[in-house]
């Protein structure tokens, strides 16, 4: 399967970015890289987008006070989100931005809690709470990129634990539908392994076990996920477009969570699509 275009343009400047971005992590006053801020715009403006999105949702699937209540947590968020986005200069610091993203991704959260709550049989909604979440995600990831300090390290691993459930949430959701009338030998149930294995894995990350309990953890997720990638090599890419895409999004977590612990990537279940 060919990765995205925005999965190959991020891949080439993080690169780039580590690098000079390591070099000032510990100077949280100091300027940051042309690199880095490249980076972290072009995830900002995605989140941005996803906010917009779903708010149009909001309106489209809500009425009365509710929406009204939820509509204005959304646009507080944007707001917060816009000043972050107008803050990203050279001039700027990562030790500003790290405060200017904790303000509105307080209540970015908040928001999503809120709509998790109001509108949990809004099936519209909470799709795009998810993705809202999985954009915010990837925002904190690149603006952490190049910080080794211990508590950041930390912090990246719990959020990153976290999507990595959300991603295996999803992917089992999406192979349920797409593979519910398949051939008996790819069964949606060879999933739900992955889902129970990642559950497991983040709340150990969140009960803040040492490094070594924590490989040994993941090792149960490996096994669920090559289970996973055997299954999906069996399906046809092009009948399954959307199920590929959610697969491949869980392989990208897996691949990250693999470097945060350390473990040697040649020894990765990897998913390769023919097609």
């Amino acid at each position: 399967m060919l990765p995205t275009r925005r999965s190959l343009f991020f891949a080439l400047l993080v690169s780039t970015a580590v690098a000079s971005s390591a070099r000032s992590a510990d100077k949280r006053g100091a300027s940051v890289s042309k690199e880095y801020l490249t980076i972290v715009k072009v995830e900002t403006r995605y989140l941005v987008r996803a906010v917009e999105r779903l708010q149009e949702t909001i309106i489209e699937e809500l009425s009365g006070r509710k929406e009204r209540t939820i509509y204005r947590q959304a646009d507080e968020v944007l707001s917060l989100l816009v000043d972050f986005e107008r803050s990203l200069d050279a001039a700027t610091s990562r030790e500003r931005l790290y405060s200017r993203f904790g303000e509105f991704d307080a209540k970015l959260h908040e928001l999503l809690e809120t709509v998790r709550k109001e509108a949990k049989d809004v099936r519209a909604l909470r799709r795009e709470a998810s993705r809202v979440e999985s954009v915010d995600e990837e925002l904190h990831f690149a603006l952490s990129t190049g910080d080794t300090t211990a508590q950041r390290v930390q912090q990246v691993f719990k959020r990153q634990a976290r999507r990595l459930v959300s991603a295996a949430k999803e992917l089992e959701e999406t192979a349920q539908y797409a593979l519910s009338k398949g051939p008996g030998d790819v069964s949606p149930g060879d999933f739900r392994k992955l889902v129970e294995t990642s559950v497991h894995f983040q709340r150990s990350v969140e009960a803040g076990v040492e490094r070594e309990q924590l490989r040994k953890d993941f090792q149960d997720v490996d096994h669920a996920w090559q289970r996973a990638v055997e299954v999906l090599k069996r399906i046809k890419p092009r009948e399954n477009l959307y199920l590929v895409r959610s697969a491949a999004q869980m392989d990208r977590l897996h691949e990250r969570i693999y470097r945060l612990l350390g473990l040697k990537e040649k020894d990765r279940p990897r998913l390769i699509i023919s097609t």
